[in-house]
């Protein structure tokens, strides 16, 4: 799975926003003026991160949301994950080599993030293939309603062995089922969002149809106090009257869902955002 950036905003626009794996950036006469997408998700009001994940360097993700809470930047970190994974059911987490994210540097996936504007220089994603990003656990991106987009380009192919694979995770493990949110791919290869409240069970939102290996989507989910909305390219499902609670206790987790609990996939990430 490849990515570039992540976001995390208030409810009203994106709490969260994560791109994984796009083509690239080229010239549209719609896009011709576009508006890059980092500096038109930071002049949101209420955005609370945004994680560009373009580091060449270092292990350190920026949030790139000027004052932000310093505990709020992530860390790249690498972990190999075998298959099957003897901790876990053979559907939750696929094999992955545990390639540092930083090495795994691919052409930006969000179009109309380039340098200068010119389609030859697009900023850059990460790949994650068992490495991830993490980010101590802070209030202020644990919201109690939130919004959550991403550009996704998943990487896995048909041969692969089914399984879950996580774009973004915050949630911690209250019995009996958990706090929080996630973003993910199921094993039958649909994208979903869920969340608990810790006390009641599951609630969990599908895409209409099955993801296309190799294709961009564009998720965008939502919670607004009671809905849990995934759309994909725009086509909406809803699930209502559903109960949430925010994680109170764990990191977030972009490119896996947590190291005890590996969900690794093979995808590229762009500009994760996040908000409440």
């Amino acid at each position: 799975m490849s990515a570039t950036l992540l976001v995390l905003l208030p409810l009203g626009l994106v709490a969260i926003v994560s791109s994984l794996c796009f083509v690239g950036c080229n010239f549209h006469p719609v896009l011709a003026s576009f508006f890059k997408y980092q500096d038109a998700v930071l002049g949101t009001s209420g955005v609370m991160a945004l994680w560009p994940l373009d580091e060449t360097s270092g292990t350190t993700a920026s949030n790139a949301v000027s004052g932000a809470p310093p505990g709020t930047d992530g860390t790249y970190l690498a972990t190999a994950v075998p298959y099957p994974d003897d901790t876990q059911d053979p559907l939750r987490s696929a094999p992955a080599p545990g390639t540092f994210p930083q090495l795994d540097q691919k052409p930006g996936i969000v179009a109309g993030d380039c340098a200068g504007g010119d389609p030859n220089q697009p900023n850059p994603c990460t790949g994650f293939d068992g490495g991830y990003v993490s980010v101590s656990f802070d209030p202020t991106i644990n919201p109690p309603q939130f919004s959550i987009e991403a550009w996704v380009r998943p990487d896995w192919t048909e041969t692969d062995p089914p399984a879950f694979r996580v774009v973004m995770m915050s949630r911690d493990n209250s019995p009996p089922t958990f706090k929080g949110f996630a973003l993910y791919a199921r094993p039958e290869n649909v994208w979903a969002v869920s969340t608990s409240d810790g006390a009641t069970p599951l609630s969990e939102v599908r895409a209409n149809g099955q993801l296309a290996l190799g294709l961009t989507n564009h998720l965008v989910a939502t919670y607004d106090g009671s809905t849990l909305t995934l759309y994909v390219d725009a086509d909406a499902s809803l699930k209502p009257n559903v109960a949430y609670a925010p994680n109170a206790t764990t990191q977030l987790y972009i490119g896996t869902g947590a190291p005890e609990l590996p969900l690794r996939t093979n995808t590229v990430v762009n500009d994760p955002a996040h908000g409440p």
